[in-house]
C-alpha cells in the first residue's frame, strides 16, 4: 500500500522533513502504479495480452478526403495505415464516420464496417443505404501493444 503523509496541522511550518515525506509518498505511489497497473487487451483472436498500462499504444486519427459511395446499394472499400512500428500485435480498432459537409436534402446514408485489422493498419468498407450526397471523414481509435 502506498504511503501517504498526514495532513499538516494549521500553523505547522513546511520544513524539510515534511517535504521529504511528500516526495517519499509520491515515489511510493509511482512504484505501486508501475508494478500493479496492468491492463488486458483481447482482440478477439482467442489470446489476450496482460501488459503494463504504460506499455499500451493508442492511436486516434481522423482521415479526411475519403471517397465513399453515394448511390444506394453501392459499396466502396479502402485501407488506412498506422504509423510504422506502432503495434507489435494486432490492435483493437473502432472506426466511425464523421460528417463534414452534409447537405440539407438528399443526404447519403452510409454504414461503415471494419473488415480486417493487422499490425500495420485496417481495411474498411462503406455501404450506401440511401442515395444522396455528403462529405465524410473516417475517425478511428486503435488500442494495442
Amino acid at each position: 500500500m502506498a504511503y501517504v503523509p498526514s495532513l499538516p496541522s494549521t500553523g505547522q511550518p513546511i520544513d524539510t522533513s515534511y517535504v521529504y515525506e511528500i516526495v517519499q509518498s509520491l515515489i511510493s505511489i509511482n512504484n505501486e502504479l508501475s508494478n500493479d497497473g496492468n491492463s488486458t487487451i483481447n482482440n478477439g483472436s482467442g489470446t489476450s495480452s496482460l501488459v503494463k498500462t504504460s506499455n499500451i499504444n493508442i492511436v486516434a486519427q481522423t482521415v479526411s478526403d475519403i471517397t465513399l459511395p453515394t448511390t444506394a446499394g453501392a459499396v466502396l472499400s479502402g485501407n488506412i495505415a498506422f504509423e510504422s512500428n506502432t503495434f507489435a500485435k494486432t490492435p483493437i480498432v473502432i472506426a466511425n464516420l464523421v460528417g463534414t459537409s452534409l447537405k440539407i436534402s438528399g443526404n447519403a446514408q452510409l454504414f461503415l464496417t471494419v473488415t480486417s485489422v493487422t499490425t500495420s493498419g485496417f481495411s474498411w468498407s462503406a455501404y450506401c443505404s440511401v442515395k444522396g450526397s455528403a462529405g465524410y471523414s473516417i475517425s478511428f481509435i486503435a488500442i494495442g501493444v
